[in-house]
């Protein structure tokens, strides 16, 4: 592994970069992340019992709900582990899930600031889960012999064709790395193209599919049948409405999940305006039988939506957004369907259409007649489940793999 400093170039960038930095952090903390997130970005207000812990960083919700399987493997094999997040929303979805693990947040990446997390934390091992690649951090990390993974480990287009200037920046964090566990085979080519040494460049899987093994409430949000449409943006809300006013939905309610919970107050009332008989689940609690639609406005309770939902729509696809975990209502086998924006998990979305456990809609005219062949065809909906489930088991022991190959590569003790 390379000893060498962070480059120059970088330094600069970072540097210039403090002040705008620092203006979004106290930003973010005065709308919700409050003195915690202000103090423990700049590496202030830390805990001071997490020393020896095996820290596991996460950036926000998506990257937690997809690490606990892993952390609860580590707790089980005798490990003390702490999470860092990035955003607020991140740290909120940790406690729901894990409300006893330790929490913190993750330092700015500037050298002063890591150095003091790095010090006052003093971490065992650390476990970076997919992009979070931060120059000033690794090379801090590495000066302290500290061992570091990346775990489920990819590269976003971004990231794999960076700047001329700062190329040699990744290429040098990444050879910091003890190893590099990707998701796929093509994301570990990505990091062999980045000069990564192949010896320390392995592909295990996504790690999401261990979210199978995640148990679920059983008993249903309400009794009344629902389609789930989950992980929505600015703009999905509206044209699935529209979509649904088209549909006889047989007594079925359309049920609102969007990604950020705080934005369901004003979907609400853009969807009163438009005429729409809706609810608020935490004013509601349940919908009134009138009831069209319903919005979802609580955080870390998608699988219990999706488990009991006749089908899932996933958001952030129907619009240039990339699309979110296809493999979490599969794991749950159900029917989903998704837009024609995937890009963030292109991979996972065309193995799961290969195996007929997913539907893609290239338009919002095209995922409406998939609304009505579903609504109609409840045994084409099982079909497509069971395709799904049976994906998922197959694969679904890959946080063992992550354990073994942590292990193999002296991340963790033996």
């Amino acid at each position: 592994m390379s000893c060498e400093p962070v480059p120059l170039s970088y330094r600069i960038v970072s540097l210039i970069a403090a002040i705008p930095a620092g203006v979004y952090t106290l930003m973010r903390a005065v709308k919700d992340g409050g003195i915690t997130y202000l103090c423990q970005r700049y590496a202030w207000r830390l805990p001071k019992d997490l020393g020896e812990c095996v820290g596991v960083h996460c950036c926000s919700v998506g990257e937690v709900s997809a690490a606990a399987p892993l952390i609860h493997l580590l707790q089980d094999e005798g490990h003390t582990v702490f999470l860092s997040v990035t955003t607020p929303t991140g740290r909120r979805m940790a406690h729901v899930l894990m409300p006893k693990l330790a929490c913190v947040y993750f330092p700015l990446d500037h050298a002063t600031v890591v150095c003091r997390w790095l010090h006052r934390i003093q971490p065992r091992a650390l476990l970076i889960m997919e992009t979070e690649l931060w120059p000033n951090f690794f090379y801090a990390a590495q000066q302290r012999n500290i061992p570091l993974a990346l775990i489920n480990a990819r590269l976003t287009d971004r990231t794999d064709h960076p700047p001329f200037l700062l190329r040699h920046t990744l290429q040098l964090t990444l050879q910091r790395a003890h190893c590099i566990l990707s998701r796929s085979d093509e994301d570990r080519q990505k990091f062999l193209n980045q000069n990564a040494s192949p010896e320390r460049v392995v592909s295990l899987g996504n790690i999401k599919y261990a979210t199978a093994e995640n148990p679920v409430d059983a008993d249903r949000p309400f009794s009344r049948a629902y389609v789930l449409a989950a992980s929505t943006h600015a703009d999905e809300e509206e044209q699935l409405a529209q979509l649904w006013q088209r549909l006889d939905p047989g007594g079925h309610l359309l049920v609102l999940l969007p990604r950020h919970p705080e934005r369901a107050p004003d979907i609400l009332k853009r969807l009163h305006a438009l005429g729409w008989r809706a609810s608020l689940h935490t004013q509601a609690r349940k919908p009134r039988s009138e009831d069209e639609i319903y919005v979802v406005d609580t955080l870390g309770e998608s699988r219990w939506w999706m488990r009991h939902a006749d089908f899932v729509f996933l958001g952030g696809s129907l619009i240039p957004r990339g699309g979110h975990n296809v493999i979490e209502p599969a794991a749950l086998g159900k029917a989903c369907v998704v837009g024609p924006h995937v890009e963030n998990f292109a991979e996972e979305t065309s193995a799961l259409l290969a195996d007929g456990g997913l539907a893609q809609a290239l338009d919002v005219g095209a995922l409406e007649e998939i609304f009505r062949q579903w609504l109609q065809r409840p045994e084409e909906v099982s079909r497509i489940a069971t395709a799904a489930a049976a994906h998922v088991r197959e694969r679904e022991q890959v946080a063992h793999r992550y354990i073994e190959a942590l292990k193999r590569y002296a991340v963790l003790p033996s």
